[in-house]
Order: structure tokens, then sequence, then C-alpha cells
């Protein structure tokens, strides 16, 4: 009986330990497994290597951890990585789950994305839409739902141009929700999606608006605007494309768009205000030059507000998208001497625009076949 007893005692201890010896041992072979998968899927990207630092697994919370993910190209003339995401968290998404759903949210930590212009051209390009998707399918091996980015960074830098060209947009936070509408089946538009941050200069930039992800080329109507930035931070790039540079002055930008089947309605709003141009060096030639810029530049500006502006529609296919040279030109004129610009969104595009224009069409088509009848 003692040693029944004993045995029993024993198996108490055991039995729990093998179950927790297993389940430590899955977890380590499991987040080794996805870590060394994922690093495969990353080397095939033609053209490009990349690789995960670790991968921390939490079975029974529903999450893992991706740490220290590098991108960038093979032939790169620089070091700076093209991608780094130093921690992302992959979750699942209970609620979802009650419905059936298996969806996740993916969650960014100070990831930064920078282009650097040099060892992003060349015709040695050959990533594919293929690569690009099965190296993502390995690190999130399940839909996103949601996406959150905290403390992000974009960056655009030409080190060959003198001087060089280094914009940056910081402290990035982007919010898009239901991604693949598992909340609101009939919405036409259903993912809300918010970006905002510190551009530039010192600017504010935000988005906002809705989207479908679900339709290969997806709908969307979204607002944009770029606030208050230094125009002094854009001489880099002005002096290497236009000859002349700021000496003070502020720079906004507004926009909307929208998109339905593949075609696009929109338009962009460029606002100088209480700018000054100086010259790039002192010749006569450049003088000449800066005193022309300057010139138009004051023939069109709005001596009541300070404000150079112009509004630029677009609208056509993806494939073929034009713009109203003549409306530009209009819209610098008028700002000039008619009436000057609002530093706004004109809340003048929306996505129910394509509806009634489907309306008009029907109607149209209607009254056609009615006239043919009789």
């Amino acid at each position: 009986m003692a040693y029944t007893r004993s045995l029993f005692v024993k198996k108490r201890f055991i039995i729990p330990l093998v179950i927790l010896s297993l389940l430590v041992a899955g977890r380590f072979y499991l987040s080794t497994y996805i870590k060394n998968t994922a690093n495969q899927a990353l080397a095939e990207i033609p053209g490009y290597y990349g690789k995960i630092d670790d991968i921390d697994l939490q079975l029974i919370r529903g999450f893992y951890t991706i740490e220290g993910l590098v991108l960038d190209k093979v032939e790169a003339e620089t070091r700076i990585p093209f991608l780094y995401f130093p921690k992302s968290e992959v979750k699942i998404q209970w609620r979802p789950l009650l419905k059936g759903e298996i969806v996740s949210e993916l969650s960014m930590y100070s990831p930064e994305i920078k282009y650097v212009l040099e060892d992003q051209s060349g015709d040695d390009d050959e990533a594919d839409r293929e690569s690009w998707t099965k190296a993502l399918t390995e690190l999130v091996p399940i839909s996103i739902n949601q996406l959150e980015v905290y403390s992000g960074q974009l960056a655009f830098k030409e080190i060959s141009a003198e001087p060089e060209i280094d914009l940056k947009i910081e402290d990035l936070r982007l919010s898009a929700r239901n991604l693949q509408n598992v909340e609101q089946e009939e919405a036409v538009l259903p993912s809300p999606i918010e970006l905002s941050g510190i551009s530039f200069g010192g600017g504010k930039i935000n988005v906002k608006g809705d989207i479908n992800l679900i339709k290969q080329i997806p709908d969307l109507d979204l607002n944009a605007s770029l606030e208050d930035v230094d125009a002094t931070a854009l001489n880099a790039l002005v002096l290497n494309y236009v000859g002349v540079d700021f000496e003070e002055g502020k720079v906004n930008l507004f926009s909307e768009f929208a998109i339905k089947d593949a075609y696009l309605k929109g338009y962009v709003k460029p606002l100088l205000e209480n700018y000054r141009l100086i010259g790039k060096d002192e010749n006569i030639a450049q003088q000449a030059w800066e005193a022309l810029i300057t010139g138009v530049g004051f023939l069109f500006t709005n001596q009541r507000t300070g404000k150079f502006a112009t509004n630029v529609p677009f609208e056509g296919d993806l494939s073929d998208v034009d713009s109203n040279t003549w409306k530009a030109v209009w819209g610098i004129i008028k700002n000039a001497y008619i009436e000057s610009m609002e530093s706004e969104i004109d809340e003048s595009i929306s996505f129910s625009d394509f509806f009634d224009s489907d309306e008009e069409g029907e109607d149209k088509d209607e009254n056609e076949d009615e006239d043919e009848d009789e």
C-alpha cells in the first residue's frame, strides 16, 4: 500500500512536469521553426536580403513578437536599411473568433522605412509580388484585420544631390481597422483609416478616410493634409530641381481623392504663404533666374493674404489619370485676383459622387430607351 501511494505521489509531480517540459520544448521548436521559415522567405525575395533576430511565441495568450526585422537591397550603395522593424506583435483577435473568423491584429513599434534613391534605383530590381506576399504570409500567416503603427518613421534620401536631400516624417501613427470586413459586412467602405505624423519642417500630416481592401484594386475615400511646413526645410529639394531656395515661408497641401472600380477622382491644393526666395549663387545668370521666379511669384500671389495657391484636379482610370493643366492655371489666377483659397480641405470630393454618376447614367440610358420605343 505504501509503495502504491508513493508511486501515486510521484505521478502527481512527474506528469505535470513532463507536460510542462513538452510545452516549453514545443514552444521553443515552433518559435525556431517560424523564425527560420520567415528568414528563408525573406532571403528569397529577388534583389533583397533580410533577417529576423528573434521570435517570441506566447501560445496561451495567442500572440507572438517579431524582433529585429531588417530588409535591404543586395547591391545597395549605402548601409541604410530599407526596412527596419525593431518590434512587431501579432495577436489573434478574440471577438471575430466568436463569429467563426480567424483574423489577427498587427502592432508595429517604431518601424522605419527609408527610401534611398541611389539604393532603390536601377534595372536590377527583380522583386515580384509573389515573393513579397510569401514573405508576409510566413511572418503573419493569419489574415490581418487590424493594423496599428506607433512612432514610425518614413524617410526619403538622395545622397548624391548637392546639398543632400533628406526628408522625413516622424512620430508616425497609423490605425486601420476591420480590414477583412468581419464587423460591417454590408458596408461599401468598411475599413476606417487614420494616419498622423510630424513632417519635415515641423509640419503636421493627417490622412483620414475609409477603404475596402478586400477588392483586388481597393475602393477608397480619403482626405489628406500637410500643414504649417517651414519652407526652408525644402531648400535642398528646390535647390536641386528649381535652382532657388526659400529664405522664409510656410507650405500647406490639401487633397481629397476617391477610387471606385479602379476609377480615380480628386484634387491636390498646394499653398505657399508669406514666402521669400533667395538665389542659389551670386552669378548674373542665377540672379536673373531668381528675379524671374520672384517676379512671377509676386504677380500671382494674393497681396491681401500673401498666398500663392492653386487647385489641380485629376480624374481617370488608374492606368491613365489626367490632370487638368488649364484648371490649375486658372486656380493660380483665381487665387491671386478673384478669391483667395482657404487653407483647408474643400470637401468637394466624395465616394458618393460615383453613385450619383451611375444613377445619372442609368437615367440617361432609360430615357434613350424610351425615345427609341416611341
